[in-house]
């Protein structure tokens, strides 16, 4: 489209002078009156237009031009022979000789031209206008140019759309600034809105390393990354003369650009690298961070001079809201780790107070507690919600009251630290001494916040004389707890004495007991006296210390066990004086002795009932429980049991699985194996075993169970042979089908066709009984063909003629013609002489899959690979078909496959097939044939 008003005004003025002109050469031969007027109205339309009208001749010489033109342009005519292309900027030159040319081809066509000249002065101006060919026009016989000065428009315009450019450019990166989650996606979306929307040939963000030593690029946009390779990393050491933009805005904190990188005498490191990616103008920014230089922000553009006062301003905004928005990042950054490193502080604060060896409390401003941690409560004896406020106060001991509170109200009102010994009635009367310590807790203003204090027990030190007086009465609770107590027989004078705890332990009063040996005998249980007496005698003796554990029955008829030590007490002179000793009441630990044994005896009569075999070892191999039916199966005692490692019941060639399969049980917590069992005489018994890990006495185990398989192992056996013989007695009915049908069903329809052709003799001249015995015969030809093709089905001749090979060829042709489907194949076979067995379950595989393609894929192509070495037989059939889901292949379970499995488990070879949706199905034999080769 022409640009609104400018064509039609060209074209005006065109139509103008070519009207003078040609009024001006009518009347020429003329009155001289009348040749001077036309020539008058000529040069008045001309000499008034505001463009450029000339007439160029056939060679482009110019044969007129008008006087507005040397205005426009600064050229005299004299100095414009002809078309200056010279003066033509140089990218413009294609497209006016463009016009000239399909000016030149089309005669009276108005050609529209729009390109840019350069004036004497130097400048480049745009023109704008048309060119026509009158070059047919004898009146004429020209070029008629008529040209627009359109620079100051075309200036306006460029610079209404870098405006509109620069506005676009800013508001996608307030957006992206909005948007932006973190530094690296707000400085890469912006290299990216600079090239895509700001116009920039490239731009890149870099930022100084940790030591503010180098500038590290990030991420760019654009074209050129080897040129950006090339200044990885910009030191920033060095002096000024030797940076370019980027280097001085850095140090200098203030943008430097330069708009002519081809002539500038400090861009010359980078020279030669920029022209190659038409880099003309150039610009970095600084990146700051709280009013410091971060980064670098610089942008290329294609363009000299590109950069201007607006340009540059609106970088300088757009530098600056980065650096704002990089700087919320970082306070956003510092926010969220004074708010973790906060939290982590008051978890801290929670488990040293809670943990903490001395109580802890805290108080308001007034003194009202407002948290104990437990050693507090523990050391003081308080329930946490009992001395919160001044709950704690009601414990204090009386006579410390006065003096504490005193120093207490006085350090709140003095805001100093307080230091306070004291001690803290617990509710079961025990006195602890505290020493109690707390200081003020401050807020920013350095305003009191309330009181932080530690109470610790110093009873041992301020009481070390009442602990001495009551050390009896602790050795008696000690006693208690321990549910022991401690005796002595005086042997000069046969007396015993009892702690407190014995008489508790022998549900004994002290008036009860006689203080004699014999008297203690009496509650002894009569089936362990003769064994006491016997080693108190070889005590005395001095041939071994007192160490028994017997039974007593208490007064209440209570049945205990106790555990008694004792040891001799010697005088100065050597003579024997005491038996002292202790005695425990341990009738909970033989209790719970016992119920573990009867739970353990339980356990062994469950596992020994177990039909498997039952088995427990640790990550060492070393067994920790087993059944009998462990040792009966395998034929090891128990005594063998402890040597052996589990690997040890498998051969050879089976214990790197069985030790896979027990690493995978203590790595993943359970699995399962089928391998053969070895007994002690080398019989090998196929078992199913299963392994979960579990944790048995403190350590690691495997736990599993064996299940013996060897009956399903026969019947599977048998199942296959029984398989194979159905095979057998199949192919040999196929051969017996295909035999009566060729020979007897054939035969008859042959003799069928023989007899018609015959008919048709005798019938001559009845047009419709001949048509009808033909298409009899017809019909009974198509039968014969019929029972040829399902004869060779059933049992294809050739493979009995010519084997398993030629059969195959001939089955793909047969494929190819019944189906119209390609098959690509291709034969790899050695002279191997084959099993017939072999080479029909082969054929039967290969046909069946065929079938399977033929009634179910939706193949448009067939690909056969068959190879025969004198190892192995592989049948590879793939097709581009529909192809079966993931789960398809192992859950159809049809006839057709499950015969073709059968077929390959039968000659000692397996079926394999891949299949995806829209992938096609690969289906792969691999038979092996070390026993499958006729000699």
């Amino acid at each position: 489209m022409y640009k609104q008003g400018i064509l039609p005004a060209a074209c005006v003025a065109a139509f103008l002078f070519a009207l003078a002109y040609i009024y001006y050469r009518k009347r020429v031969k003329a009155s001289a009156r009348a040749s001077q007027n036309g020539y008058g109205i000529f040069r008045a339309l001309v000499e008034n237009n505001q463009g450029i009208i000339a007439l160029l001749d056939e060679n482009l010489r110019i044969i007129f031009r008008s006087a507005s033109a040397e205005k426009i342009t600064g050229y005299s005519n004299e100095e414009f022979p002809r078309l200056p292309e010279e003066q033509i900027h140089p990218e413009d030159v294609p497209h006016v000789r463009a016009a000239f040319a399909e000016a030149r081809i089309h005669p009276g066509m108005t050609v529209h031209m729009n390109h840019r000249l350069r004036r004497k002065d130097g400048s480049y101006i745009w023109l704008e206008g048309t060119v026509r060919n009158m070059l047919q026009d004898p009146k004429i016989r020209g070029f008629i140019v008529n040209l627009l000065d359109i620079t100051d428009r075309r200036k306006t315009e460029e610079q209404l759309i870098k405006t509109n450019r620069l506005y676009l450019f800013v508001s996608r990166i307030n957006q992206a600034i909005v948007q932006a989650t973190d530094d690296h996606a707000l400085l890469s979306e912006t290299c990216r809105i600079a090239v895509d929307i700001g116009g920039f040939r490239m731009a890149w963000i870099g930022l100084l390393d940790g030591e503010r030593s180098s500038l590290i690029p990030v991420t760019f946009a654009g074209e050129g990354a080897e040129y950006l390779s090339g200044i990885s990393i910009i030191p920033m050491e060095g002096p000024p003369e030797s940076m370019g933009p980027g280097g001085r805005a850095l140090r200098e904190g203030y943008y430097f650009m330069c708009n002519d990188i081809e002539a500038a005498p400090d861009m010359e490191p980078w020279r030669e690298a920029a022209m190659e990616h038409n880099y003309q103008s150039s610009i970095g920014l600084p990146i700051k961070r709280s009013g410091t230089v971060v980064g670098l922000f610089s942008l290329y553009a294609d363009k000299k001079n590109f950069f201007d006062t607006e340009e540059i301003d609106l970088l300088i905004a757009i530098a600056a809201d980065i650096s704002f928005a990089i700087d919320g990042f970082a306070k956003d950054a510092l926010r969220k780790r004074t708010e973790e490193e906060l939290i982590i502080s008051t978890l801290n604060y929670q488990t040293l107070t809670e943990s903490s060896p001395v109580g802890i409390f805290r108080t308001d401003a007034s003194g009202w507690t407002t948290y104990v941690n437990p050693r507090w409560c523990q050391i003081t004896g308080i329930r946490k919600e009992d001395a919160l406020g001044n709950g704690w106060q009601g414990a204090v001991h009386p006579d410390d009251r006065a003096v504490l509170f005193r120093e207490w109200e006085q350090a709140t009102v003095q805001e100093r630290a307080s230091v306070a010994e004291y001690r803290f009635v617990n509710p079961d009367g025990k006195v602890t001494w505290i020493l109690g310590q707390a200081v003020p807790e401050r807020g920013i203003d350095r305003e009191i916040l309330g009181w932080v204090g530690t109470a610790t027990d110093i009873t041992r030190l301020k009481t070390a004389e009442m602990l001495l007086e009551k050390s009896e009465d602790n050795y008696r609770r000690a006693e208690t707890l321990g549910r022991m107590g401690h005796w002595e027989l005086d042997l000069q004078n046969n007396y015993l004495s009892w702690s407190d705890e014995i008489y508790r332990i022998f549900d004994l009063r002290k008036e009860e007991f006689g203080n004699r040996f014999q008297d203690f005998l009496e509650w002894v249980h009569p089936e362990d006296r003769e064994t006491f007496e016997y080693l108190q005698a070889k005590a005395l003796s001095g041939r071994a210390p007192l160490n028994f554990t017997h039974r007593i029955i208490t007064p209440k008829g209570t049945l205990k066990y106790v555990h008694e030590i004792g040891e001799l007490r010697t005088g100065e002179n050597g003579d024997i004086l005491y038996l002292t000793g202790t005695v425990q009441d341990i009738t909970e630990q033989v209790k719970s002795r016992d119920q573990v044994v009867n739970e353990r005896n339980l356990s062994d009569s469950v596992i020994n009932s177990l039909p498997g075999v039952f088995y427990l070892y640790n990550k060492e191999g070393r067994f920790r429980r087993w059944n009998l039916n462990f040792e009966k199966v395998t034929g090891y005692n128990s005594e063998e049991m402890r040597r052996l490692h589990p690997l040890d019941f498998f051969d050879t060639d089976e214990k790197e699985l069985l030790r896979q399969k027990i690493g995978s049980v203590f790595d993943t917590g359970e699995d399962a194996v089928q391998a053969n069992f070895l007994t002690k005489s080398g019989v090998k018994i196929p078992y199913f075993f299963t392994g979960k890990a579990i944790t048995y006495e403190d350590e690691p185990c495997l736990l599993g169970v064996g299940i013996d398989f060897s009956d399903k192992v026969r019947a599977e056996e048998q199942l296959r042979e029984l398989a194979a013989h159905l095979q057998s007695i199949r192919e040999q009915e196929r051969v017996d089908i295909a035999r009566d049908i060729h020979d007897d069903l054939g035969q008859q329809l042959t003799a069928v066709k023989i007899s018609m052709f015959r008919l048709t003799k005798h019938i001559q001249g009845n047009e419709a009984l001949e048509n009808g015995i033909r298409s009899i015969i017809d019909m009974v030809s198509q039968g014969i063909e019929s029972i040829r093709r399902i004869s060779t089905e059933l049992r294809p001749g050739i493979l009995d003629d010519l084997g398993l090979v030629e059969a195959m060829k001939w089955q793909i042709e047969e494929f190819e013609k019944r189906f119209s489907i390609p098959i690509a194949s291709a034969f790899f076979v050695a002279p191997v002489p084959l099993n017939p067995e072999v080479s029909i379950n082969t054929f039967r595989i290969f046909q069946e899959t065929l079938t399977n393609i033929a009634r179910h894929a939706e193949a448009s192509q067939v690909d056969v690979r068959f190879t025969i070495n004198h190892e192995w037989i592989l049948l590879e059939v793939r097709d581009n078909g529909k192809g079966l889901p993931s789960n398809g292949v192992k859950t159809k379970r049809t006839l057709g496959l499950l015969g073709m499995r059968e077929r390959a488990r039968m000659i000692g070879g397996r079926l394999d097939i891949d299949s995806r949706p829209g992938y096609g199905t690969t289906v792969l034999v691999e038979v092996p044939l070390s026993k499958n080769i006729t000699l």
